[in-house]
């Protein structure tokens, strides 16, 4: 489905673009920020107070370049579906001619004449290519919107567990530092005993190796909270992960699967995009069968200034009909 949007763009650019080319798309306004939000959404020098997981979400979406990617992709699928339109509407033109020449053939064909005037155009019909490239446009944009809400779901939930294995590291990493610390009291309190004579040395023996094995579990809990703190890190954009506030708890209410799954299919924002890609690639076929269609137009001219025969005549219009067909082998 990569192709569908340059296809829309080669059909809107022959059907009636005119050569022009597609404008340069207006740099977008920055987004207004509430003054309620903009005092949390600080750079890391200048936070203070521990980190929210509603402020870690927002930060990372600010990070994130395949948002902002796609968030101008939006931005560039509302400008063609604006300059759809175009296809529909009313031409108006200035036309200006100065002809010279040798000699003229006959008294009313001077050898030099001026004319200028005003052209309307306005396209009657084509075979819906204009309005089926519309919708087709239109469905481009739904499209990448839907795509938008998806990575922005996918972020939320990689911000969310990141941020509950930072804790639940922090956590483990606190539990695993007292029961080291319980281990190495006891180790302390069996030496003792040993050298008084009241404890064996197996017994000193059995302590160390559970002093080794805390330790080992402390190294192990230090590496998951330092890669989880990365992580948060590489999503967030801060650097080192501040403080982290505790998750509440929230109320699990009874479930069924066949609700899940009807629910989840629901909120999969990627199928919807998928499935608007597929109404775009008919909507493409359905252009370019316009084709086979006769096109029907009116003009209108305003001549301002004319010479020779027709110097008299300040208007005119014309309907006209075509019908093309194209063969291939």
């Amino acid at each position: 489905m990569k192709g569908i949007a340059s296809s829309i763009i080669v059909l809107l650019a022959s059907a009636g673009c005119g050569g022009r080319g597609w404008k340069a798309l207006p740099k977008p306004p920055s987004p207004k920020v509430p003054a309620a939000e903009a005092s949390t959404l600080k750079e890391p020098s200048a936070r203070t107070g521990p980190l929210t997981l509603p402020e870690a979400i927002r930060l990372a979406e600010r990070q994130s370049e395949k948002i902002g990617s796609v968030a101008a992709q939006v931005r560039m699928y509302r400008a063609q579906a604006s300059q759809t339109l175009s296809l529909a509407l009313p031409r108006l033109s200035a036309h200006a001619s100065r002809f010279r020449q040798e000699r003229g053939l006959w008294i009313l064909s001077p050898t030099d004449r001026d004319e200028n005037g005003l052209r309307l155009e306005q396209p009657l019909f084509n075979g819906f290519k204009d309005w089926n490239a519309k919708r087709g446009a239109d469905r481009l944009v739904a499209s990448a919107e839907a795509t938008k809400e998806y990575e922005r779901m996918e972020l939320h939930l990689a911000v969310s567990e990141s941020f509950a294995q930072v804790l639940e590291a922090l956590e483990e990493a606190k539990a695993v530092e007292s029961s080291l610390a319980l281990a190495k009291n006891r180790l302390a309190e069996l030496t003792a005993r040993q050298q008084a004579g009241m404890a064996r040395r197996t017994e000193v023996l059995s302590a160390e190796a559970q002093v080794a094995r805390q330790e080992a579990l402390s190294t192990e809990a230090g590496g998951r909270r330092r890669n989880a703190q990365a992580l948060l890190s590489f999503l967030t954009g801060l650097s080192p992960v501040p403080e982290l506030t505790r998750l509440p708890d929230f109320p699990v209410p009874p479930l069924e699967l066949d609700a899940l799954v009807d629910e989840s299919l629901r909120r999969r924002k990627d199928l919807a995009a998928l499935e608007l890609e597929m109404e775009v690639a008919r909507l493409s076929l359905s252009v370019e069968r316009a084709g086979w269609w006769p096109s029907m137009k009116f003009v209108g001219n305003r001549y301002l200034h004319r010479d020779g025969i027709n110097k008299d005549i300040d208007w005119d219009v014309a309907f006209s009909a075509d019908a093309e067909k194209q063969y291939s082998a």
